[in-house]
């Protein structure tokens, strides 16, 4: 990870960077002056690419702009609003380190520096730094996944909205308008009778596996469940459903959903369709 020194003094500059290299660490950027942090920082106003900087050791008294106020400066950076700054000062007022940490000061260490403690402040501030930016990262994941389940949830309900239509159109069946099963046009006598009506004779105009469509002239009403005999042109005998629905009227044309059609019959009643089509 990536250290900047900040100190107007070669000799502090060369003292820390020795201890930093002894305690293992490599990547050390310095700078003389606030002014030129900021350049290395990417915050100077030009266009140079910025370093990367995992931690800023920085003097709090120096020429022209000092500790404090370049602390603000980074501070007031976006993107650099979480990088651990550690001061060095002679300073042990306590008023000066209360300004100190009010800028945005995440540790400070007295001067003359300790090598145990400058390397104990150091290892503590960049551990802290790794775990925000796991922090983050994770942080960052779990929106991502928070998207794609909202995003899914969402799906979920579009086609929650759809099915009740699809539901609709299947019930109404290919007779009433849909493509949902083959639809064939096949002329036979039909027999229906319901609750409170003696059997009937309609004729059937067209046929599916899902129902038919035909004519009497016995009034039916829409939504009236029928029992039903189909006497299809293949077999002698009639072909039986217990229940059938009503589920559109035109004149004395109605449109008859199957309910109660087994797989014998459901099979009998495809492959009629498939001699009928050749």
């Amino acid at each position: 990870m990536s250290i900047l020194i900040v100190d107007d003094s070669p000799d502090e500059v060369h003292l820390l960077s020795s201890l930093l290299e002894k305690a293992g660490y490599r990547s050390l950027l310095t700078a003389n002056s606030a002014e030129e942090a900021f350049r290395t920082l990417g915050i100077d106003g030009s266009e140079s690419s910025p370093a990367a900087v995992d931690l800023v050791l920085m003097d709090l008294v120096m020429p022209q702009t000092d500790g404090l106020e370049a602390c603000r400066r980074i501070r007031a950076h976006p993107q650099l609003h979480d990088l651990p700054i550690i001061v060095i000062t002679v300073k042990s007022d306590p008023a000066d380190l209360c300004d100190a940490f009010t800028a945005g000061v995440t540790d400070f260490i007295r001067k003359p520096v300790n090598e145990v403690e400058l390397v104990a402040r150091v290892s503590a501030a960049l551990t802290l730094r790794e775990e925000r930016e796991c922090r983050k990262e994770r942080e960052q994941q779990l929106i991502g996944r928070t998207e794609e389940l909202e995003r899914a949830l969402q799906e979920v309900k579009v086609l929650r909205g759809l099915i009740p239509v699809c539901n609709r159109y299947e019930a109404a069946g290919d007779w009433a308008g849909t493509r949902k099963a083959r639809r064939v046009t096949i002329h036979c006598r039909l027999l229906f009778s319901a609750e409170n009506l003696s059997w009937a004779e309609a004729r059937v105009l067209d046929l599916s596996t899902s129902g038919c469509k035909a004519e009497s002239l016995t009034p039916v009403s829409k939504g009236m469940e029928l029992t039903v005999k189909l006497f299809l042109p293949d077999h002698k005998w009639e072909l039986k459903l217990e229940r059938a629905v009503v589920r559109w009227i035109e004149g004395k044309t109605f449109g008859l959903e199957f309910l109660s059609l087994r797989p014998a019959q459901r099979e009998r009643i495809r492959l009629l369709l498939a001699r009928s089509e050749q």
